[in-house]
Order: structure tokens, then C-alpha cells, then sequence
């Protein structure tokens, strides 16, 4: 057999083919046929080939970067922030909502996000007010009471009971006696409108930010947890033993095939006092089966 030579191939040009025969033939010799014969007239036969045979990339959900953002937010707001630093905190879901806005306007994160946003405006303006609004003569002088011209603070709620679809506040006051001292009030240190605003937003973005995926899953999981509380509902209500022959197929089949010898194992049973537990299942039913004996 005459074996293959590159001595008549320039000088030039043949270290170059020695180096594309050792890098190709492996190559050629792993691809299968089909994909051989649609890449072997391409002028980049190993990019063909990857492009072929690489497993096809899933495109991320354009909704990834916004759903990341509101999580994102969501933690750093549980942890608490400053009124300074509250605009730059949040950032981070009104650029993602820029960009998603166009290309999901229906979806959940977007209309989330985008309540979330005018809220969120809300919640600082009423942070201010009750910064502006606080008589501090009072600060210090009945626990951990505040005394406020609570008749803005009341303007700061009603703002935001107007947009917020989730969760009202429904905040009020109370005057002084005889209603004097004009709109002034105390309230609990942690009550105000701002106060209260703050976790109904946080909640918003978590929950604005669960994917379709995850919804589909947790209403798969709570139907499943559903569904078995129903069957422990039926258990239970059937008593200790026939609970066990329903549970035991091949007993229970035995024991209708042999009802002399199932009485004598039911009274068996039923006498072993880890057999007289009581059944609670999850609608809260709480059955005594040891009082049940004689029935079943």
C-alpha cells in the first residue's frame, strides 16, 4: 500500500496539513455519518460539527434578571435600610422593570414590580412626613408612645391604600380628649403609616418574584397535601381496624375470605395498645379509637 506523503506539498503549506490531518482525522472518525455528510463541505468542518452535535441552550426567561432583582431587594429591605440609602436599596428592581416592562407587561413580575415601585414612593414620602410630623417635646415621656400631627400621616395611609391591591392599611387615630390639640395623636413607636407599609411591600416583591415554575409547584404540592389530608380524613373516621385492612390490601382480602379468623385477629388487635392511638388528621378531627372498639 502506498503511503500517504506531503513531500510534494510546498514547503510552505505542509506543516500546516500535517497539523490539520492530526487534528481532523480523530475528529472525523468520532462524528456519526449523518452529521459527517452535512458538515463535510463547510468551510469550517469542526465548527459545523459542534454546532450539530452541541445540545441546544435553553433561552433564559426574560424575566430572570427582574424576578432575581425583586428577590434581591426584597432580603436587603428585611434587613433593614436608612431613609439616605432607600432610593439606591431599590434600585435595582426599577432598572430591571425598565427593561421588562416591554417585553412581559402582563405578567405577574412586571404588574408586581411596577406596584411595588409606587408604593414604594409612597413609603418614603410617608417616612418624611413622619420625620416632619413628630412633636419630639414628648419623645421619651410615656414609653415608647409618639406624638404626632397625625392628620398627615393619615393623607401618607390613604395614598397608599388607594394603589396597594394586596394589602390595606386602613390606618386611624384618635384625637385627644374633647378633641383638642387640634389633629395631634400618640402612637406606638413601630405603627405608623411608614412602619406598617414597609413588610406589605417586601411581600409584594416575593412575591411578585415567584416564577410560573414554582407556582405550578406549589399548587401541584398543596393539591397533593390536599388530597392526603382527605384520604387521612376517611382513615380516620373508619377506625383503628378497618383503617389497617384498608391499609393492608392482601389482609383485608384475607379477611372476608376468613371472617372467623379476621374476628379473633381484629380483637387481637385492637387490644394492643399502640393499635389505640388517637387519628387527627388535618382537619383537625380528634378521634378517640380506643373508644370505637366495640363499633369497628
Amino acid at each position: 500500500m502506498r503511503k500517504c506523503s506531503t513531500r510534494h506539498l510546498n514547503p510552505m503549506i505542509r506543516p500546516i496539513a500535517l497539523s490539520a490531518a492530526l487534528i481532523a482525522l480523530p475528529a472525523i472518525a468520532a462524528v456519526d455519518p449523518v452529521t459527517h455528510k452535512a458538515c463535510i463541505q463547510a468551510r469550517d468542518y469542526a465548527g459545523c460539527v459542534k454546532a450539530m452535535t452541541s445540545a441546544p441552550q435553553a433561552s433564559e426567561d426574560p424575566l430572570t434578571p427582574l424576578r432575581n432583582a425583586m428577590k434581591q431587594v426584597a432580603g436587603r429591605l428585611s434587613f433593614g435600610t436608612s431613609l439616605a440609602d432607600s432610593t439606591s436599596t431599590f434600585q435595582p428592581v426599577v432598572d430591571q422593570l425598565a427593561i421588562a416592562e416591554s417585553k412581559e407587561p402582563s405578567s405577574l413580575a412586571v404588574k408586581s414590580a411596577q406596584e411595588a415601585v409606587r408604593l414604594f414612593d409612597i413609603l418614603q414620602t410617608a417616612w418624611k412626613a413622619r420625620i416632619e410630623l413628630e412633636n419630639r417635646a414628648f419623645r421619651g415621656v410615656s414609653d415608647d408612645l409618639r406624638v404626632y400631627n397625625c392628620k398627615g400621616l393619615k393623607m401618607t395611609a390613604d395614598a397608599f391604600d388607594s394603589i396597594s391591591t394586596t394589602q390595606k392599611l386602613y390606618w386611624s387615630y384618635s384625637k385627644g380628649p374633647l378633641g383638642l390639640f387640634g389633629d395631634t395623636c400618640k402612637v406606638r413607636h413601630g405603627q405608623e403609616p411608614d412602619a406598617l407599609m414597609y413588610p406589605i411591600i417586601v411581600r409584594l416583591l416575593k412575591d411578585g418574584a415567584i416564577s410560573p415554575d414554582e407556582i405550578a409547584a406549589k399548587e401541584k404540592a398543596e393539591q397533593e397535601r390536599r388530597v392526603k389530608a382527605e384520604r387521612e380524613k376517611e382513615l380516620c373516621a373508619m377506625g383503628p381496624w378497618n383503617r389497617y385492612l384498608e391499609e393492608n390490601p392482601s389482609i383485608k382480602k384475607w379477611a372476608a375470605s376468613n371472617p372467623v379468623m379476621a374476628e379473633q385477629k381484629k380483637k387481637k388487635f385492637l387490644a394492643d395498645p399502640k393499635n389505640q392511638v388517637q387519628c387527627t388528621p388535618a382537619s383537625n378531627w380528634n378521634l378517640n379509637y380506643s373508644n370505637w372498639q366495640n363499633n369497628y
